[in-house]
């Protein structure tokens, strides 16, 4: 956590310099050197982000930390910070619902799975839900991301058994992206685990996409 705090001040500094010197360079090869610096920038520093996001994650795991929040404060900002978004659920008023859970776990792993489809969609919809069960004494949150752009027919039979192997790859899309599917998804799985729920991955029946779910155990406040 330290060493990630170390490098983002020196890479906003290259990024901010970076910036200012943009549409200064007449030479074409050095106009894409500027926007190859920024571009590698700007994902070293989203890596950076997530690794002490992952870290705040699992603190609370370990110590037990919950914390009460409104769905929107943890779904909304998240939906607004990728393009397409669209917030669905069967409750209305869902996001008003103030919960007490594992927030940082949860923004985390809504980040990370918008993230992932965002590689190959922009059109997703989110889909949550708080159904009551007993069994955890309180309800579940339920997450589930659809069209998500990653259609079954992408990937083969060894990739479909294998999705939350770390080091397994999805298909180059159409934006030339090489998403680490695998490894994207087995770092969801683990924040889900950190957040006691979990984390699944289906083919939609309706559109033959993939769809990721997620359930999380929380405590609705009343």
């Amino acid at each position: 956590s330290l060493l990630c705090q170390l490098f983002t001040t020196p890479l906003k500094i290259i990024l901010g310099f970076d910036e200012l010197l943009d549409g200064e360079f007449r030479d074409s090869e050095q106009a894409s050197w500027a926007r190859e610096i920024h571009a590698y920038g700007s994902r070293l520093h989203d890596v950076l982000t997530e690794i002490l996001d992952y870290v705040a994650a699992a603190h609370m795991a370990v110590e037990g930390i919950r914390s009460e929040f409104t769905l929107a404060s943890a779904i909304e900002p998240l939906a607004a910070s990728f393009h397409g978004v669209t917030i669905e659920s069967r409750d209305s008023n869902i996001l008003d619902r103030r919960v007490s859970g594992p927030g940082r776990c949860i923004s985390a792993l809504i980040k990370k799975l918008l993230q992932t489809a965002a590689h190959y969609s922009t059109h997703i919809r989110l889909v949550v839900d708080l159904i009551p069960d007993p069994a955890v004494g309180g309800s579940r949150l339920t997450v589930k991301i659809r069209a998500t752009g990653i259609e079954r027919a992408m990937l083969d039979q060894t990739e479909l058994r294998e999705l939350f192997e770390p080091y397994q790859f999805a298909p180059t899309d159409s934006t030339g992206h090489r998403a680490g599917l695998g490894l994207e998804l087995a770092t969801g799985r683990k924040l889900a685990e950190y957040a006691s729920g979990t984390l699944s991955c289906t083919a939609d029946p309706q559109r033959g996409e993939l769809a990721f779910f997620a359930e999380i155990p929380v405590t609705v406040a009343h």
